[in-house]
């Protein structure tokens, strides 16, 4: 599909948004109890801000006016993407049967899927940054190397994590590294004892 007739640095910021509110409904999250709903409120607006990223990054164009990759950066290749996506889909964004009932809800692993978001934004943001027409509008620059270092520190607490349980000091749990990463224990009282959290 043609690149729309669109503005494509005004267009970044709604890109550069997506990971702005990504990173503030993890704060939201951690900042919350487990289990009311402003917690509850707040994962569901990381997932579907990860949704939407994943969309971006990873998905083939489904029509004219959705942003891609490579209508700022010309030829910039799809990312893989996560295994969360359908589950994203299912039991968050649609109203489905694919919901699990109480007892059987799963943890969302809010450091893998920050990990994997993470993966395909920090070469996206690095090749935008050398591009003047992207980071000359409003203050385009300024956003991308705040993104840049947000998702950084999130590569290096989730390395950091992964580096402690090989030396033995950590259990090898995505709650070891969501707690790194969110500053809390996300696997107490109303998620599952696997790591993470659940809705």
């Amino acid at each position: 599909m043609a690149t729309p007739q669109y503005h494509l640095p005004e267009a970044l910021t709604h890109v550069l948004y997506e990971m702005e509110m990504l990173h503030g409904a993890a704060a939201l999250i951690r900042a919350n109890q487990i289990g009311t709903p402003t917690h509850n409120a707040a994962l569901e607006s990381f997932i579907v801000h990860a949704r939407c990223l994943e969309e971006f990054f990873c998905k083939p164009e489904k029509a004219d006016d959705n942003m891609q990759p490579h209508h700022f950066l010309a030829g910039y290749p799809k990312q893989t993407g996560s295994a969360f996506y359908a589950r994203m889909h299912k039991e968050i964004a649609h109203l489905t049967y694919s919901r699990k009932r109480p007892g059987e809800r799963r943890p969302w692993k809010i450091g893998q899927v920050l990990g994997e978001v993470a993966n395909w934004s920090l070469p996206f943001l690095s090749a935008a940054l050398a591009v003047d027409e992207l980071t000359n509008f409003a203050n385009n620059r300024s956003l991308i190397l705040k993104q840049i270092e947000s998702f950084r520190q999130v590569q290096k607490k989730r390395a950091l994590a992964l580096i402690e349980n090989d030396s033995g000091t950590t259990a090898t749990t995505e709650a070891t590294v969501a707690s790194t990463y969110l500053g809390e224990d996300i696997g107490g009282t109303g998620s599952a004892q696997s790591g993470g959290v659940c809705l």
